[in-house]
């Protein structure tokens, strides 16, 4: 009964943080959004003259910017509730984000008047290049806390399957692969393989849109699939790089002694980090390209070490022990040997009289075949 009790309140915590992770999925692509609309603004705002009708245009925009966010809020301060590691940090950039969005309408309207028709008000653009900043900001905190509820989500359901492998094992006598579900560097070259690809796919339709990926903190791509294309790929390398952190974990402590695999895996997880930050930048370079291919070939030797190892451990543990199969020449040899030593043993000594050589020789007789 309490077996059963502990896995219904397993599921209730498992339905719940599927609950949260699917609210922060939805969070995490308004604030996608929402960047990719601030982004936009800050380029109008300074190319754009006062007297110009597109202006209040911008004013409009800015304000749906506003009351866009402000949905959004409430939302964050309901999942920093619920999620206490990330509230402060939530705070803090909500914050930050409703001061500036505030600063940039301000300066807007406060510019928005006849005399300075033929001006342009680029002071407007820095509090917006604040606003997005802050925005990509809460994106990446909540997508680090989804990658966090969907490794708790993993593992729950691993803690479940292998309570329900225990109680098989218990009634059928038999158990399950213990193993399963932990990280190896064929799955992570997988994985990091099909990121690659992705990546590529997004540089070559960038450069056919006319835009050169790697020059900065520019306009990519027209629409916000690119902006949320970027997000997903940096959410997934970040989980790639956290899987490889536990193996390296697990790797580290099975094989404490070689520094120079800890310092391999520092270096693939360093590397990882840094293609996360071309991502979150919007920025995917020829040298990110080049890194990239740099991690799928550290992943492969790391594929052939463990092959390697896994082939030394079955060759350990199916080795032969010599034992002594004596040759036919050897037995006939034992047997001319064991035949002297029973004539030796049945000889009567010459001194011995009638009465006791009588006596030895029905010993003898009574022992059978010595």
């Amino acid at each position: 009964l309490s077996d059963q009790l502990a896995d219904e309140q397993s599921r209730i915590d498992q339905e719940d943080l599927a609950e949260d992770a699917e609210m922060v999925r939805r969070l995490l692509k308004n604030l996608v959004t929402l960047s990719f609309s601030q982004e936009k603004l800050i380029p109008a705002v300074s190319g754009t003259y006062i007297q110009d009708p597109k202006y209040q245009d911008i004013i409009a925009d800015q304000n749906k910017v506003k009351s866009d966010f402000r949905g959004v809020e409430d939302s964050l301060q309901a999942i920093s509730s619920r999620q206490v590691a990330v509230a402060s940090a939530v705070t803090k950039e909500v914050s930050e984000v409703n001061e500036n969005i505030a600063r940039s309408l301000s300066t807007l309207l406060r510019c928005n008047q006849s005399f300075y028709g033929g001006s342009k008000n680029s002071s407007a653009s820095q509090p917006m290049q604040y606003a997005m900043t802050s925005i990509n900001n809460l994106a990446l905190i909540l997508a680090e806390s989804l990658d966090k509820m969907q490794n708790q989500m993993r593992q729950n359901s691993m803690r479940q399957k292998g309570s329900k492998n225990s109680s098989s094992m218990k009634k059928n006598g038999s158990c399950s692969n213990p193993g399963k579900g932990k990280p190896s560097p064929k799955s992570l070259k997988q994985m990091q393989d099909e990121l690659n690809k992705q990546m590529e796919a997004l540089k070559k339709e960038l450069e056919k849109q006319g835009n050169k990926p790697g020059q900065g903190r520019r306009k990519l791509g027209e629409g916000r699939q690119i902006s949320e294309q970027f997000a997903k790929m940096a959410a997934q390398q970040e989980m790639i790089r956290r899987m490889m952190q536990e193996y390296g974990q697990e790797m580290k402590q099975t094989d404490a002694g070689n520094g120079k695999l800890a310092k391999e895996i520092d270096e693939i997880m360093r590397q990882m980090e840094q293609t996360e930050t071309d991502l979150v930048n919007k920025t995917i370079s020829q040298q990110t390209i080049i890194r990239q291919q740099q991690i799928m070939t550290r992943l492969l030797e790391h594929e052939k070490a463990e092959m390697q190892r896994d082939q030394d451990s079955r060759r350990q543990s199916q080795e032969a022990t010599d034992r002594y199969q004596p040759s036919p020449s050897d037995l006939k040899a034992y047997e001319q040997l064991k035949q002297q030593n029973q004539d030796l043993f049945r000889t009567t000594p010459p001194s011995l009289t009638p009465y006791y050589k009588s006596k030895v020789t029905n010993y003898f007789y009574g022992l059978g075949d010595f």
